[in-house]
């Protein structure tokens, strides 16, 4: 009976692989457009779109018009929920991350919950750059989109929003991300370095801080929902096998849902730090999200609360040798020097897909960073703080 119910989901696997490869119009309405494209048909073109509007969003979406709220915005949305999909939307093109972390000057402790349809992932990690001390934890479970309805996290499942909702990991480990008005919070409990118990837990203050989110047209009707934030005042504690440590930092929050284009692939980095007179995060991005110039509309520094964005093509001088990529340093600039740092990583946490047509590597490479930013012509510097970056390829 197992052989059998595995060799059915192993066909309907490559009948809507081949599908969603050789005839896209079949499965998805309104197909990917390419990159920047769909940003010219949005109301306004894209001179409108890429204003950064000062309010935030009811709802992405618009049932009486049937249309998305494409643009960026400085609030997170109340209600991010998609259109209604068909089932191979859902299986195959329907993805959402949440990734929440916590910075000090010598210390990160992350987490991201990761659903794809086909395999759903999780992560959880902590980085003591002084110490050199590093523990990590992942999960993989292939196919709980078909086999489980996508219910490979407990309870509600996934956040409605950033500030809407949990997102949940309950297989092998416990993982959850809440969200709220005037805070978010973060916990995990798993097993690490062969049966160690590493539990963090923190909550991000919100305050009045502001955060970058947007609507972003892969497709007329295949949106890409983002929220991110950086240097908000977060405080919390790990733990390794009962020693507990407590934190006072900085946070920082990657939250995705995308009906994604059939290849994706970016490079992301993310890093938090503070000066005598400000609180700095920073998130960029090259290859995916960008205007019809190639310029990506998700990079951004956050000082003190106030956002700011960058418009430009970030580069990321990488090893290149791809098995180097977790080991040797990079290079991270932008045109305007707005960004200029080197990455040093420490350890690459991800791993590989294979599934007939379908084929994936992502890496969430944890590291140190050496550098500075420049905003409103006042740099920025900073030394060997906690940084992550990620390599990523997917033909999904």
């Amino acid at each position: 009976m197992c052989q059998l119910v595995s060799l059915t989901v192993m066909m309907v696997v490559v009948v809507v692989s081949y599908l969603a490869n050789m005839k896209p119009e079949v499965l998805f309405p309104d197909s990917e457009e390419g990159m920047g494209q769909g940003m010219k048909a949005t109301a306004g073109g894209v001179e409108e779109y890429l204003k950064v509007r000062e309010h935030g969003l009811e709802k992405v979406y618009d049932e009486n018009s049937g249309e998305y709220n494409f643009g960026r915005y400085r609030k997170p949305p109340k209600d991010a929920g998609v259109h209604g999909l068909n089932p191979a939307q859902i299986f195959a093109q329907h993805k959402e991350w949440h990734w929440t972390s916590l910075y000090t000057d010598t210390v990160i402790v992350g987490m991201a919950t990761l659903q794809f349809g086909y395999a759903s992932h999780a992560i959880a990690y902590y980085y003591n750059t002084a110490t050199d001390e590093f523990h990590d934890a992942k999960f993989e479970v292939l196919l709980a989109g078909l086999l489980l309805g996508a219910k490979h996290l407990t309870s509600d499942g996934r956040a409605s929003s950033l500030t809407e909702g949990c997102s949940k990991w309950g297989f092998r480990g416990t993982i959850e991300q809440c969200g709220g008005d005037r805070a978010l919070a973060s916990f995990a409990n798993v097993t690490v370095d062969g049966g160690k118990t590493l539990e963090v837990s923190f909550e991000i203050d919100l305050g009045e801080d502001e955060s970058l989110n947007f609507v972003y047209p892969i497709g007329r009707k295949r949106p890409a929902i983002v929220s991110k934030l950086g240097g908000n005042p977060a405080k919390g504690h790990v733990s390794v096998d009962g020693t507990r440590v407590d934190l006072s930092g900085y946070g920082m929050v990657d939250w995705t849902r995308s009906l994604a284009a059939r290849l994706t692939v970016w490079n992301w980095a993310a890093f938090s730090f503070s000066t005598p007179d400000a609180r700095v995060g920073v998130q960029i991005s090259a290859g995916v999200y960008e205007d019809p110039a190639g310029n990506g509309v998700e990079s951004c520094i956050m000082v003190n609360g106030r956002v700011h964005v960058l418009d430009v093509k970030v580069a990321f001088a990488k090893p290149e040798d791809p098995a180097r990529i977790g080991i040797d340093d990079w290079e991270v600039t932008t045109p305007d020097n707005s960004v200029q740092y080197t990455f040093t990583p420490r350890k690459a946490i991800g791993g590989e897909f294979h599934l007939y047509v379908l084929d994936g590597n992502l890496q969430h490479i944890v590291g140190r960073a050496t550098g500075q930013v420049t905003v409103d012509g006042k740099t920025y510097e900073f030394t060997n703080i906690p940084a992550v970056m990620e390599e990523h390829y997917a033909l999904w």
